[in-house]
């Protein structure tokens, strides 16, 4: 019995080679997906691709686990070179990044640097692989204890243990509702002298997002197809604008910018948050609100945190960062915990 289960994968038909290489992709996507749905991960505006970023960035150890375990598996089962299996794990990634690419020319801009990591993170799996072959050659496991153990990985990552030791200090849910006001969102009255700022929003559940970027905030007024546009008095030539279902297009010629509705209703016209690919190549969004003022952010870097114990908590690249806060009619202000910097945001009208 164990000789005929140590040979096994050498007895597979040749389409095994094809049926293998074609199921690697889907379970290397599974590896990262899984756990990052599972432990919480906000799929953001842009759904399943914002969720795939968040699987590749934030990836856990249990994500590089459960992509070994695929290695084993496809390596205790298909045919083929080690480097096949291994490559093929990852190769959603890329091919999904192309595909966004082709939606959004202004996404993925470091395309290059990203596939090499994507073969980097492979290796991962070719070593799985190579172990697969080993327990196939040496009758160390059978079939049903490599895909045991990977299906036995999946259900830890989904029972609520692990899901509570893996949420990290963005994701905590406040342990009361926040104060009333705290809730709503805010734009910074004040930039750099580049104009930067930070965006904020709580939610009445204590979650908080903010949005690091160019801001401005403006008041315009549209009129048969023509936006105007002015600050502090001071305008700016009209510009051409029209609306398509939920598509807000301004300007004309090669290349107007277009924007994607994504809150508010179309019978509101112009009224609504829209977002869409900059100029410059990065993210931007634009509110235009029914009091005839618009937010405008160019984003350079989101953040997520919650508000904790009277704090508001936001997670940095080297940790969190803390800050007291003190409300002061629509203006907010935020002091940071350890440098005293004061963060001041108005309420958005």
């Amino acid at each position: 019995m164990k000789k005929s289960i140590a040979r096994f994968g050498a007895h597979l038909p040749k389409h095994a080679v094809v049926l293998s290489a074609v199921a690697a992709p889907f379970l290397g996507l599974a590896a990262f997906l899984f756990p990052a749905w599972r432990l919480g991960a906000e799929t953001g505006q842009e759904g399943f691709y914002s969720l795939l970023k968040t699987s590749i960035e934030q990836a856990s150890g249990l994500s590089f686990l459960l992509l070994l375990l695929t290695g084993v598996v496809l390596g205790f089962l298909g045919r083929g070179s080690v480097a096949l299996h291994g490559s093929m794990t990852m190769a959603a990634f890329p091919a999904l990044a192309v595909v966004q690419m082709l939606r959004d020319p202004s996404s993925h801009n470091l395309w290059p640097l990203e596939f090499v990591i994507y073969g980097l993170i492979s290796l991962v799996a070719w070593a799985g692989v190579w172990a697969g072959r080993w327990m196939r050659g040496t009758s160390a496991c059978s079939l049903k204890s490599c895909v045991g153990l990977w299906l036995g990985v999946c259900a830890c990552v989904g029972s609520s243990d692990l899901q509570a030791a893996g949420e990290s200090v963005e994701k905590a849910p406040s342990e009361s509702k926040p104060h009333a006001a705290l809730v709503g969102e805010r734009f910074p009255t004040q930039t750099s002298e580049g104009g930067l700022g930070m965006e904020l929003s709580v939610a009445p559940d204590g979650t908080v997002v903010s949005i690091f970027g160019a801001t401005l905030a403006f008041d315009y007024r549209a009129e048969k197809g023509q936006l105007f546009l002015s600050q502090a008095g001071e305008s700016v030539p009209a510009q051409k604008y029209s609306l398509a279902e939920e598509i807000l297009i301004i300007g004309e010629g090669v290349s107007p910018m277009q924007l994607s509705r994504v809150k508010g209703d179309s019978k509101q016209g112009l009224v609504g948050l829209w977002r869409g690919p900059h100029p410059a190549g990065a993210q931007q969004t634009m509110q235009f609100t029914a009091s005839g003022v618009c937010y405008l952010t160019v984003e350079m870097k989101v953040s997520k945190g919650s508000v904790q114990g009277g704090k508001v908590i936001l997670g940095r690249e080297n940790g969190v960062a803390e800050y007291d806060w003190i409300a002061e009619g629509q203006e907010l202000v935020l002091i940071e915990k350890g440098t005293g910097k004061r963060f001041v945001h108005k309420r958005k009208l």
